[in-house]
């Protein structure tokens, strides 16, 4: 029902951009949603939608297919079930009745970009949720006339989606065909090797006729040693690249974690690909499938029974692997602030290489601070220029260059989320936290970049 599943998010690719929940009782008439719909002065644009584990589908809406009404009962508790949808409109009441594990998941969909409208309200409010909204009011969204310009919802996207078909968003891209500049140097000492200076030291011998077994032999061998070298080179190595930005609201517990990744191997893993069952996965829009070397999506496998294990399909050897995970997440790590001692301890389980602390209208700095460590904090003085964000700052004065436009790419992301906070920080981290999955485990030497963003809840 409104083209999703409970176990793993999957969306048909259907029209509907509006999820409206209630009782079946309570459901609005379909002349209601006409009326509604009537209030869209154009259909709404065109849409690719991205849902875990299935081929991104392009559909167009118009104004009298917006809206899909669903029952109370088996409502999902994995939040990207609700990805299709641009909005959730739903009564307070109803949301306060429903099992907990199911108010969870649709409020980590508002906080992951959704936009969720609470009706029969008593009090009108609107407030944001990290990367959401949000909006409590008295009346149904549906039973009044609605123009397109007079609701925000009808034009919300989540912002990372948009990041998703950007080929240039990898900071660390891999360069590939590593191990063919071998492959070639020892196919040449080959010819050199089996055909003259095999046939000198046979007639040397005088024997010629150990031609006849020499060369079989020696072709056998460097066929032995191109295969080696190939597996050795290509074959075994997984290599990858991840650049991470997390967003972490102390005061809820509450994170996100928005990686990319970009993988890179001479053979297919033979256990593929595993992810989180909770963890939205996006890659490369399939216009771009055949240009950029990717697999048919229509031919891709992935087993959902207990995680999101991807078992063939999507990568192809000897090709870059672009791909999105997002995962929100529930954490009890923190920085811990001490405002008036100014120091900070480390309360996550990987070493904080740089810190960059706001608290009010000052900046403060830290360096390799290991978990559980304190550290006095030392004033930060911004160097000349126009960089008026925390976003801004950090990357001017801890980033090299890829990743600096890399999080200035980025910045929509962070700069709504804790604007309203008086105690903010960035930091960049020794390792990726669980929730930057890349869903294999790279070789050693593999690059990442591993941000994070938040607001503390509490200070001493």
């Amino acid at each position: 029902e409104a083209g999703i599943s409970q176990r793993h998010g999957v969306a048909r690719a259907d029209e509907k951009k509006i999820l409206h929940i209630s009782p079946t009782a309570s459901r609005v008439s379909e002349s209601d949603l006409q009326i509604f719909s009537a209030g869209l002065s154009t259909p709404p644009a065109s849409t690719t939608k991205y849902v875990p584990g299935v081929r991104p589908a392009t559909s167009t809406a118009t104004p009298s297919n917006v809206v899909e009404q669903l029952g109370t009962t088996d409502l999902p508790e994995n939040w990207a079930c609700y990805l299709a949808f641009n909005a959730v409109f739903m009564n307070e009441s109803t949301f306060k009745s429903i099992k907990p594990e199911e108010r969870e998941a649709l409020l980590t969909w508002v906080r992951t970009g959704g936009w969720l409208t609470l009706y029969g309200s008593t009090e009108p409010k609107k407030e944001t949720l990290m990367l959401g909204t949000l909006q409590r009011q008295v009346e149904n969204p549906l039973h009044q006339k609605m123009t397109e310009n007079a609701n925000g919802w009808m034009k919300n996207q989540v912002l990372w989606k948009s990041k998703v078909n950007e080929g240039a968003g990898m900071p660390y891209p891999i360069k590939k065909g590593q191990g063919t500049t071998s492959a070639l140097v020892v196919a040449a000492i080959f010819c050199i090797v089996a055909g003259p200076g095999n046939y000198l030291y046979c007639r040397r011998k005088k024997s010629i006729h150990l031609l006849l077994y020499t060369l079989p032999s020696l072709s056998i061998l460097f066929c032995l040693l191109i295969a080696a070298q190939f597996v050795l080179s290509k074959g075994l190595s997984r290599t990858g690249n991840s650049v991470s930005l997390t967003l972490l609201d102390e005061a809820t517990n509450s994170g996100i974690t928005l990686s990319k990744h970009v993988f890179y191997s001479g053979l297919y893993p033979l256990r593929g690909f595993h992810f989180n069952a909770q963890t939205a996965l996006y890659f490369p829009h399939p216009d771009e499938e055949r240009s950029r070397g990717y697999g048919n999506k229509r031919s891709f496998v992935m087993d959902v029974s207990q995680d999101q294990h991807l078992k063939n399909g999507l990568f192809v050897p000897n090709t870059t692997f672009d791909y999105m995970t997002v995962l929100p997440f529930k954490t009890r790590e923190r920085l811990v602030l001490d405002e008036a001692a100014l120091t900070v301890m480390n309360g996550f389980e990987k070493v904080i290489t740089q810190l960059l602390l706001k608290v009010g209208d000052q900046y403060y700095e830290a360096r390799d601070i290991q978990p559980g460590a304190k550290v006095t904090l030392t004033s930060y003085t911004p160097t000349a220029g126009a960089d008026p964000s925390l976003c801004q700052k950090f990357a001017k004065a801890f980033l090299d260059q890829a990743g600096s436009q890399y999080l200035r790419d980025q910045e929509k992301f962070c700069s709504p989320t804790f604007s309203s906070s008086r105690v903010q920080y960035m930091m960049q981290l020794s390792a990726p936290l669980a929730s930057a999955e890349p869903g294999i485990v790279f070789s050693a030497g593999s690059k990442t970049c591993n941000l994070l963003i938040g607001s503390i809840g509490e200070t001493k």
